[in-house]
């Protein structure tokens, strides 16, 4: 999958205490340019959460349609996501998505995924994806056998086609020196593209319990998690992508857990196929493409200052992303200046869905208690044009 901005200001879809750990929560948000968001949750022991939201536009000119939905979430050894919703993107639009994924545990880190899409009735677009990753020991030796399974297919009344990706490599795992390495063979097979190779490395290096060095490449594959995001939130025409596939070579650093100074980096690039949206369309296209995503901390007691930034640039002209945000955060406040892209900040970080326009904005965000959450944030696009507040308010119980 391709990399993506990283999410900005606080949002009603991701609460701070994880809805698990509670037994309702329910939040509004209201965006004087676009309209109005609410949602409502339940937590259920032994079955997960329960949910609904639902958007009502202020103008039938902005950027997001009414729509409304229902979902169910649980986090364990068995995780799921699955939503139904309905949107007026030009009419009346069905739209569904289903992800499932079952890890081994701890001794067994072994997972086994499955993903479904679908969107539209007159025009469909179908999309399934699953997979698993395996990764079994060599008796009591630090050697391992990693394999990885992947496939998937796409479907629309204009085309349809399928693939399949396979990859075996040999892990080592050297405890005194907190390094681990694997290295192998990467392959996937497109009915439209035919065969694909890469080769499967991967070091990690921990000198350090707060620091980590890696770097790696493989392929990539499968629709990106923030195509469920655009569903739910953008007006489409179209659902049409094929299963994209890119290689990619990865690097970075992180150092987190620290009394004082946190700070990571991770640059990429990658090529092969990515997943965009063009008017309005979700599609697949060409592309080779440099992504960087970068961070800073300082921490005073409760306190925390902090500078980020991300950026996914596409080398073949397609649509950029990129972001960079100033924090300072206390016990019960969060303030932040933000400036990127509008497919970053406002959109579902899908690249091209609304386009490269900057956006620059400043936020405030206020916990008084375990209870209650609530936000502002003022932003424009630069040049001053088209000003709009959004207002938060998050309660749990």
């Amino acid at each position: 999958m391709q990399s993506t901005a990283i999410p900005g200001n606080m949002r009603i879809q991701s609460e701070l205490i994880h809805p698990q750990f509670n037994h309702w929560t329910a939040g509004a948000e209201v965006d004087i340019r676009e309209g109005a968001d609410a949602l409502m949750k339940a937590s259920i022991p032994g079955f997960g959460v329960l949910g609904g939201m639902f958007f009502v536009p202020f103008s039938d000119t902005g950027p997001r349609p009414w729509s409304g939905e229902i979902n169910w979430g649980r986090i364990g050894a068995l995780s799921a996501d699955v939503r139904a919703g309905v949107k007026d993107d030009a009419g009346f639009t069905p739209y569904g998505s289903a992800r499932l994924n079952w890890n081994g545990g701890i001794d067994r880190p072994d997972s086994y995924s499955l993903e479904l899409h679908a969107y539209g009735l007159s025009d469909p677009g179908l999309s399934g994806f699953g997979g698993t990753d395996i990764n079994i020991p060599l008796g009591n030796s630090e050697w391992s056998i990693i394999s990885e399974i992947e496939g998937g297919g796409w479907y629309s009344s204009a085309d349809k086609n399928g693939m399949i990706r396979a990859a075996l490599a040999s892990g080592l795992r050297l405890p005194g020196s907190r390094l681990t390495l694997s290295a192998g063979a990467d392959a996937a097979y497109s009915g439209n593209r035919g065969i694909i190779g890469a080769p499967f490395l991967s070091i990690h290096w921990y000198p350090k319990p707060d620091y980590s060095f890696f770097a790696d490449t493989k392929l990539n594959v499968g629709i990106p998690h923030y195509v469920d995001t655009a569903f739910r939130r953008e007006k489409l025409s179209g659902f049409v992508p094929e299963i994209p596939i890119n290689t990619r070579y990865r690097l970075g650093f992180i150092r987190s857990g620290s009394n004082r100074i946190d700070y990571r980096l991770e640059i990429s690039y990658s090529y092969g196929l990515f997943t965009i949206g063009t008017d309005g369309v979700i599609t697949t296209v060409e592309d080779k493409r440099l992504y960087g995503s970068t961070g800073f901390s300082y921490n005073i007691g409760s306190r925390r200052f902090e500078i980020s930034g991300s950026w996914d640039i596409s080398i073949q002209g397609n649509t950029d992303i990129w972001e960079s945000k100033l924090e300072y955060s206390g016990d019960s406040t969060v303030l932040y200046i933000e400036v990127g892209s509008e497919d970053a900040i406002l959109a579902g970080y899908l690249p091209g869905i609304r386009g490269e326009q900057p956006i620059m904005g400043i936020g405030f965000d206020w916990i008084p208690s375990e209870s209650w959450e609530m936000g502002t944030f003022a932003y424009a696009a630069i040049p001053w044009d088209m000003p709009s507040l959004k207002f938060s308010l998050g309660w749990r119980k």
